[in-house]
């Protein structure tokens, strides 16, 4: 008797878009995909430039994006130990944060607000190459639909003139996070998240990285060289889609475009089991004095 289909694996097609690979009530969107020999530096970056430029055509908010000389690296993306946290509020966010109420932003919020100043229609996208030892998988894809975002910065800005700025965009109110590995595995908790992580955010406009990985190196050897049927897709995402996840993690929602990078962002990121579908999360936390320190 034929089997269905995984209850914990599905596929939906976005026209124009790509297909959204489930697993559980978790989605990435795969928007391009190829597999072959490994491709020189060039070839990387037209296989990611011609990503793009396709995207940028069918969005609502199109800019002009290039390739940058340089890919991402895990090793720009480090652990971060004893992290300091500070953010910018406006006068509604810190009185709902004294009444220990806080807001989480989503990558989806970024990428279709209309607020130009936080607008990024990218946020979530990347391209990565996937190097096997012979064989290179190379993917385009959004994830991030089930994060929630606390954006934050590092430390206090001692530039008068950045700090204005600051202000000026996010609020004038600064607070800190004391204990930020402590607050984040507690907003984490409340979330029912699956984990969080606190990392510098790091600014290129086309977003692609390498990433030496043996994953996918069975992937000729399994599908062939065919076209990639329903049914073809569907295996692809059971066999692959924690590979695909765990590699568009760093690159696609701890990256942004350069016209940010004034902004030296601090993310502490939350995942969640399934995608968000709201704008924002709020999260009630007890004994806020315990937690934020209100500087003036």
């Amino acid at each position: 008797m034929p089997q269905g289909p995984s209850p914990s694996y599905h596929e939906i097609f976005d026209a124009d878009k790509g297909h959204h690979l489930f697993f559980e009530g978790n989605s990435i969107l795969v928007h391009a995909m190829s597999v072959g020999a490994h491709l020189a530096t060039s070839q990387k970056r037209g296989f990611a430039q011609a990503s793009l430029n396709y995207l940028e055509g069918i969005s609502e908010r199109p800019a002009t994006r290039r390739a940058a000389p340089r890919f991402l690296e895990r090793s720009d993306f480090p652990d971060i130990h004893k992290p300091s946290f500070f953010k910018f509020v406006d006068d509604e966010a810190l009185a709902h944060l004294k009444r220990g109420s806080l807001r989480l932003g989503t990558p989806s919020y970024y990428r279709t607000t209309e607020d130009d100043g936080r607008a990024d229609h990218l946020e979530g996208y990347a391209t990565v190459f996937l190097e096997g030892e012979q064989k290179s998988f190379n993917l385009t894809a959004t994830s991030g639909f089930n994060c929630a975002v606390f954006c934050g910065v590092a430390a206090r800005p001692t530039n008068f003139r950045r700090l204005e700025k600051m202000r000026e965009k996010f609020g004038t109110h600064l607070i800190q996070i004391i204990d930020p590995t402590t607050f984040g595995a507690l907003i984490c908790e409340q979330l029912g998240g699956i984990r969080y992580h606190i990392r510098d955010v790091q600014y290129a406009d086309a977003k692609y990285m390498s990433i030496d990985t043996d994953d996918l190196d069975d992937f000729l050897r399994t599908f062939g060289t065919g076209d990639l049927t329903k049914e073809t897709i569907h295996e692809i995402n059971t066999r692959y889609w924690h590979a695909f996840y765990e590699h568009l993690l760093l690159p696609s929602v701890f990256s942004k475009s350069k016209k940010f990078s004034s902004e030296n962002e601090r993310r502490m990121l939350f995942e969640l089991s399934t995608n968000i579908t709201t704008p924002f999360l709020t999260v009630e936390v007890a004994d806020v004095a315990r937690h934020i320190r209100f500087h003036d």
